[in-house]
């Protein structure tokens, strides 16, 4: 009966936040962080940078909340260069 009363605790899935609006960027993750561990950039270069670091350490990133047209850059170019950089087929997005 002991291992019923074990709770067992995924750890939390990762969402990253990327909008050049600091108001809109506050507002997605405070919605988010109700659920999910938010990690928050504001530009597509840190999104790629910041991305691409967590990976490379090995933390995981679930899912990519990316704003389609940003200052610096534009969301599918982000997308892109992500995927480039890491080699990867498949990235989670939400564009």
């Amino acid at each position: 009966m002991e291992h019923l009363n074990k709770i067992t605790r995924n750890p939390p899935k990762v969402v990253m936040v990327c909008e050049d609006g600091i108001d809109l960027l506050d507002l997605y993750s405070n919605v988010l962080e109700l659920r999910f561990g938010v990690i928050k950039v504001s530009s597509g270069c840190d999104c790629i940078n910041k991305y691409v670091e967590q990976k490379t350490n090995g933390s995981n990133v679930d899912l990519l909340f990316l704003d389609y047209k940003l200052g610096d850059m534009l969301g599918d170019v982000v997308a892109r260069r992500i995927k480039e950089q890491l080699y990867q087929d498949y990235l989670d997005i939400c564009l």
